[in-house]
């Protein structure tokens, strides 16, 4: 799967053969200058030394390369340590013709910007601070070079006896050019660099859509799981009327047309957990939702909730102010699922609290049960994991609860108390929100 540390060492490898690419350019144009100096204009110059710090480049990039077709990802590191040698070499080429008198000078400006453009800010500051230091040193060092570059009338080396012309113009001539070629290659290198940022830019936004698509398939998942587990009691009901007649026959008509009634609300209860999740499976998380008040939101789950189960007293403490969310069945059925699981341990009754803490809602529910077992409360979540006996599907309650709690970038927290047990219900504000 794609991620975004694939798709950032995507874009360090394509930076990186653009600074390939540069070194290979830098060592031609740097060839080509030393012979047209040395032997079209006479120039006097350390011709092995240069040639050796232009070696010294090549042999970067041939490791370069090899480093490129390493499987290991290339991160930001890289990059700047291949323009920090970049600009060491650099300065060393131009102290032995010339220091801050030669006209290249100026270059020193490229890997100036391809650190602004390709680095992490601070990694941009080291590059701008290093030619700066770089600078320096050649200043001083052209202070100690008397006659850095010379030329005698006839273009011989001098050093003969012969008259030095003014290099003012040739100075004039060589700046102007290496102009045209920082200017030349900015312009390549930041069409290069532009267009790496855009496919880079691209991969993000559609790993960003496929995320979306994910969370609506688990949003999906969570509805059509809680549909199930919340079929399992009407389903039940039914179950054991339908074998209490298969066993001992129909009963007198009184209570024959009390269990009629009974099977038809289970029934209708059905139809309407059905007719739900194919409502709220339709679209995302917020899309087509209602805007609504927090705590109406809440107490109309619990009354919806207490509704089903009458013979269960629910005592509800909700104070949530005037919050307004994007109703959401998900969460709904969260809330549903740890009301059922209290239900279940207490008969005699359970306590729903609703409370605003920071930038998090958070709904405790609590039950004067057994509590929980120390098994159920190290794997707290894990499917199935339970203490309850039946045929029916067990523990899917919790597990529910929690991942929806995570898919809303919450959690959910769980303790016995001195009487029964607390879960509480941790969602993010900024999750419930409309524009979510």
């Amino acid at each position: 799967m794609t991620s975004y540390q694939s798709i950032e060492d995507a874009a360090n490898r394509k930076n990186l053969r653009v600074l390939i690419a540069l070194r290979g350019m830098a060592f031609c144009v740097q060839a080509g200058l030393i012979a047209y100096a040395a032997y079209g204009l006479g120039i006097v110059l350390p011709l092995p030394l240069m040639l050796a710090t232009a070696s010294v480049l090549i042999a970067f990039n041939l490791w370069s390369v090899w480093r490129l077709r390493q499987a290991r990802p290339v991160h930001d590191l890289d990059l700047f340590a291949g323009l920090a040698i970049d600009v060491i070499v650099l300065a060393a080429q131009l102290d032995v013709s010339g220091a801050t008198s030669n006209p290249f000078v100026s270059v020193f400006m490229l890997p100036v910007i391809l650190g602004a453009v390709m680095l992490a800010p601070a990694r941009a500051w080291l590059i701008y601070g290093l030619t700066l230091i770089c600078y320096a040193a050649l200043a001083v060092s052209a202070a100690h070079q008397a006659t850095p570059m010379m030329m005698d009338m006839d273009g011989a080396p001098a050093g003969r006896g012969a008259a030095l012309v003014d290099m003012s113009a040739l100075h004039i001539n060589g700046m102007m050019f290496g102009y045209a070629v920082c200017a030349g290659a900015l312009v390549f290198l930041i069409a290069r660099i532009r267009g790496n940022l855009r496919a880079r830019d691209q991969e993000v936004a559609d790993l960003r859509a496929r995320g979306l698509e994910q969370a609506h398939l688990m949003r999906l998942g969570l509805l059509t799981a809680g549909a199930a587990h919340e079929l399992g009691t009407p389903l039940t009901t039914l179950s054991v009327i339908l074998k209490d007649w298969q066993d001992f026959g129909p009963p007198d008509a009184a209570a024959r047309e009390a269990e009629i009634a009974a099977m038809r609300d289970q029934v209708a209860r059905c139809k309407t957990i059905i007719s739900d999740i194919l409502t709220a499976s339709g679209r995302t998380r917020g899309e087509g939702a209602q805007a609504v008040a927090l705590d109406a939101f809440v107490l109309a789950a619990a009354r919806s909730w207490r509704d089903r189960h009458p013979a269960t007293p629910l005592d509800a403490d909700i104070r949530l102010g005037g919050a307004v969310i994007a109703g959401d069945r998900v969460l709904e059925q969260a809330l549903h699922n740890l009301l059922d699981n209290a239900a279940e341990a207490s008969p005699s009754g359970v306590r729903l609290s609703g409370r605003l803490d920071g930038g998090d809602l958070i709904l405790r529910v609590e039950d004067d049960g057994a509590g929980f077992a120390p098994d159920i409360l190290a794997g707290l979540g894990q499917p199935y994991l339970t203490t309850k006996t039946g045929d029916a599907p067990r523990g899917l309650g919790l597990f529910l609860a929690v991942n929806t709690a995570q898919a809303l970038g919450g959690r959910l927290d769980a303790r016995n108390m001195a009487r029964g047990a607390e879960v509480a219900l941790i969602v993010p504000m900024r999750a419930l929100s409309m524009t979510a």
